[in-house]
């Protein structure tokens, strides 16, 4: 027996060089996998920031968006009403923001009125605004077809602002 296991020790040492190894071959397949995920990566990023510059919107053309999915219509009690004007009223002064970069969004009606004189906005403009505001205080105050009327002038006064 002793000389079956001394056959073995004929033998020399081997030494396997490192880029023989599978651990190293593992290491570097998962190198190029992690590589070529990157570059996808990229490039799906490229491609979304490419996509978001063509569509972005012009303040006209997102004020005029947003004030097409506001509907009288859709307004049945004096609640939908507030819900309304101040959605409509967010849209105008968000559309200041984005048009002229003016901060007015957490301004209140009478301060945005008082602001547009200062800054010597269209008269008109102004006077027709003001009646809006005016009107969305005296929701809790008006019957079922005034509201609808209202409602419906505030839009077109909208609509004729973003215009200008």
């Amino acid at each position: 027996m002793k000389s079956f296991f001394g056959l073995h020790e004929i033998y020399d040492f081997h030494f396997c060089s490192f880029w023989k190894q599978p651990w190293f071959v593992v290491l570097i397949t998962l190198v190029f996998v992690a590589g070529i995920a990157w570059c996808v990566h990229l490039f799906l990023l490229y491609r979304a920031k490419k996509q978001e510059q063509e569509n972005i919107l012009t303040p006209l053309e997102w004020a005029t968006e947003e004030l097409n999915k506001l509907s009288v219509e859709k307004c049945e009690n004096k609640n939908d009403y507030k819900k309304f004007y101040f959605r409509l009223t967010e849209i105008i002064k968000e559309y200041f923001y984005k048009q002229y970069d003016w901060h007015v969004q957490d301004k209140t009606d009478e301060e945005l009125i008082l602001f547009l004189w200062g800054v010597q906005f269209d008269s008109e403009c102004v006077m027709k605004l003001d009646k809006v505001l005016k009107d969305s205080l005296l929701v809790k105050f008006a019957g079922g077809e005034a509201l609808k009327n209202n409602a419906k002038q505030a839009l077109d006064v909208a609509f004729f602002l973003v215009g200008k």
